[in-house]
């Protein structure tokens, strides 16, 4: 799913948005979290990598905080994270040949469909260093890892932020997770703030990309110095426009939510 889609706008952020508005306190993080899990379900190989991020790290911070040699096990956790994180950029993108015929040897039909269909999980990278950041954060004890899996989980999987970042520290979220206060001026501000930054995404970075994309593409660019420049201001505005208006919309909805998000692209 995407910010800028249909279904996202007129369908999935109302309904949530009414049922997380109604809900009882104490219920909001688990409708916040199926909500989060529906925005990202694709295929289940790239549910998979969700899993293991949040199952691991999980287990490693509580592991991490209780050690006497805390900068080993942080070593192994970063570890675990680019493995993932490396394993479904080679894997979606080459798919090595020994890669396809081993488990076309080893495996029954229904696993060697489901392993070969390996997509790249959306925001996986975000997550991936997001998770780096929390274990580095617990080992160096600037912040105690997260006792509850479902406070957890719902840092991990909070689609605001999935897509293209800000790459939240889990200090800045971990005292609304338990039982996020959303109220009603806020929710407007958000909301706002989220129209924002998609009349940036698309009214101003998708239109510059008509400008620009024919140039960048051209095979033997051939253009007067004129056109060339405006092709390069064109992606230059096209780049910041695009990346600050999703930011502006994780922003509003983290607001909306009763989340703070981190500032970010302020000039």
């Amino acid at each position: 799913m995407d910010f800028t889609s249909l279904t996202f706008l007129f369908l999935f952020l109302p309904l949530l948005v009414t049922v997380y508005l109604l809900a009882q306190a104490r219920y909001r993080p688990a409708v916040l979290l199926a909500g989060s899990l529906i925005f990202l379900w694709g295929r289940p190989s790239a549910l998979v990598a969700y899993v293991l991020l949040v199952g691991g790290n999980f287990f490693l911070g509580r592991w991490i905080e209780k050690s006497t040699t805390a900068k080993i096990r942080t070593i192994l956790g970063i570890f675990f994270n680019l493995a993932i994180l490396l394993s479904y950029k080679v894997f979606t993108t080459f798919q090595p040949l020994w890669f396809t015929q081993t488990f076309e040897r080893v495996l029954p039909d229904a696993f060697e469909s489901a392993l070969l269909d390996l997509v790249y999980p959306i925001g996986l990278s975000y997550v991936a260093l997001q998770m780096i950041s929390y274990l580095v954060d617990v080992a160096r004890s600037t912040t105690a890892s997260e006792k509850n899996f479902l406070n957890f989980a719902l840092y991990v999987t909070f689609f605001p932020k999935i897509l293209t970042g800000p790459i939240t520290p889990y200090r800045d979220m971990r005292a609304d997770l338990p039982a996020p206060e959303p109220v009603l001026p806020n929710v407007a501000d958000g909301l706002r703030r989220f129209a924002i930054g998609l009349i940036k995404k698309t009214l101003i970075a998708d239109q510059l990309a008509k400008i620009a994309n024919p140039a960048f593409n051209l095979s033997t660019p051939s253009f007067t110095p004129q056109i060339a420049w405006l092709a390069l201001l064109a992606f230059t505005l096209q780049i910041y426009y695009d990346f600050s208006g999703f930011t502006d919309m994780a922003i509003g909805l983290g607001r909306a939510f009763g989340f703070t998000l981190p500032e970010n692209f302020n000039q």
